[in-house]
């Protein structure tokens, strides 16, 4: 599933892109939200997580959609950036900040699916995988989807946003069955049955986090020290980019 920001002051602007998004959203899931409000846009991209592809109209009041640009790259480094707009006096300065497309208003089908296509094949080249060994077979899953894992009875149950999937049994310890997730900077092991994707981390209580999905992880007594360094750490610096 890809996860699309757009932001544009004009609803009916707005309007446009989610019914080519619909369209769109026919061959391949996506997860949208909308904002027209760059100040509100703004505070979101500072203290929340990133989104996989962004639209971005550039001519707005308070900030430009290059300042929201050039935000986003400075916090998350990879993300795909889609400027759209009325004019092509600013088509330089959006490529000058990594701009994956430039389309012009209105927008139409064609344009913006082969960006579409474009980002999602520039995101898959970027994206850390990690492969699950199933009942069903392998099953690839992005590492910034997954929320939480769970080790029971020597599975893995990998928690991302909308499912829940279940590795084979296995032999292996905890962190050896997925060792590419221990050692990926975004993940912490708070129990020695949890591993936990700070990401999604709604917030953080004395000895459990509360996940974005609702979810209570409980941090062990003899790692509530170190859970709460490198989650504090992760809060303070941010971890810019992904995959």
């Amino acid at each position: 599933m890809l996860r699309i920001s757009i932001c544009d002051d004009s609803p009916e602007e707005i309007e446009n892109i989610i019914i080519l998004l619909s369209e769109y959203s026919k061959t391949y899931p996506l997860r949208i939200e909308t904002y027209t409000s760059s100040l509100d846009f703004m505070d979101v991209i500072e203290n929340e997580s990133e989104a996989d592809i962004y639209l971005l109209d550039i001519i707005m009041p308070y900030y430009t959609g290059l300042d929201l640009g050039k935000t986003i790259i400075e916090r998350y480094g990879n993300a795909a950036l889609i400027f759209f707009t009325t004019s092509t006096e600013y088509a330089l300065d959006a490529y000058e900040i990594d701009a994956l497309q430039y389309l012009l208003k209105p927008v139409n089908k064609q344009s913006l699916f082969k960006a579409l296509d474009r980002a999602r094949s520039l995101l898959r080249k970027k994206q850390k995988i990690v492969m699950i060994n199933s009942k069903e077979g392998l099953i690839p899953i992005v590492h910034r989807e997954i929320q939480f894992v769970e080790y029971l009875n020597h599975c893995n149950y990998f928690h991302i946003l909308d499912d829940t999937i279940q590795s084979k049994s296995h032999r292996d310890s905890f962190e050896q069955s997925i060792s590419e997730l221990f050692n990926d900077e975004l993940f912490i092991q708070t129990h020695r049955a949890f591993l936990v994707n700070m990401w999604h981390i709604r917030r953080m209580e004395h000895d459990f986090f509360i996940m974005s999905d609702s979810s209570i992880i409980p941090i062990s007594k003899n790692r509530l020290k170190d859970v709460r360094g490198r989650y504090m750490s992760f809060l303070e610096n941010g971890v810019r980019t992904i995959g």
